[in-house]
């Protein structure tokens, strides 16, 4: 069922019929379809999944303006709360697992720490933490033509177009206010956020994650209050989504309260 929260402004996507709430957050330039094989591997009788389409990405639009991951993660606060209050089935001590991957998982870390009353625990997995966590170079051409604009001796469409090319593909994909906005969440570190979460924090990454390396997990273990870190072996960026992944065990063990207190 496709249900539409904020007044039209974010889309879910809504399976299941049970009364543990697993709300799930995809990555950037992606979609609420990642998080479709848990529709098969969790009891649908038992759980009720909710897959958000980010603002921009599926079936949401997306922000009128440049915004930074603060921004979704009270749109998506607003519309569990909007759930919660709008089914009978559901009450004020709902406790929801709040799963997020990548770019939702940067948002998963936000809601986190913004501590909101219906949030149970997190799964998070292949999310960049840190800022300033490649050791990329940044290309000479593009030194200077940063130096240039600056100096207003080329125009913005030339400095965006040097951009371009030397961006990574998710930036040369990307456009307009998208664009931005992804310039603006790359640049966040959540170093605070992270000792600010009371909540169970589950990492599953894999070991081979390029795009968010394993070293981030690590860093992040010590800093959160109470976490648990299961890495994948063989695993990349999207191990979460793969037949190794823990996610549908550790989604059941978190609902039976099986992995005690972290």
């Amino acid at each position: 069922m496709l249900r539409a929260f904020d007044d039209g402004k974010i889309f879910a996507k809504i399976d299941g019929h049970g009364l543990q709430l697993v709300v799930a957050l995809h990555g950037w330039s992606r979609t609420s379809n990642d998080f479709l094989k848990l529709v098969s591997t969790l009891d649908m009788n038992r759980f009720r999944l909710v897959r958000f389409d980010l603002p921009g990405f599926g079936e949401s639009a997306p922000p009128d303006e440049p915004v930074g991951t603060q921004y979704y993660a009270s749109a998506i606060d607003r519309a569990i709360c909007e759930l919660l209050s709008g089914d009978d089935a559901f009450g004020e001590d709902s406790r929801v697992i709040l799963v997020g991957h990548s770019f939702g998982g940067r948002i998963a870390i936000r809601i986190g720490a913004a501590r909101p009353k219906w949030l149970g625990s997190l799964v998070v997995s292949g999310v960049p933490l840190f800022r300033g966590g490649s050791s990329r170079s940044v290309p000479l051409s593009l030194s200077i033509a940063k130096f240039l604009a600056s100096k207003g001796i080329i125009g913005a469409p030339r400095l965006d177009k040097i951009k371009s090319k030397h961006g990574s593909l998710d930036y040369r994909n990307a456009q307009g206010v998208i664009r931005d906005i992804l310039v603006k969440s790359v640049n966040e570190d959540y170093s605070d956020a992270l000792s600010m979460i009371e909540v169970d924090t589950f990492l599953i990454w894999g070991a081979l994650d390029s795009a968010a390396p394993i070293d981030m997990a690590r860093r992040a273990l010590e800093i959160l209050p109470r976490g648990k870190l299961d890495v994948i072996a063989d695993g990349d960026h999207f191990a979460i989504f793969s037949d190794r992944s823990s996610l549908s065990k550790t989604i059941d063990e978190i609902s039976n309260n099986r992995l005690g207190t972290l």
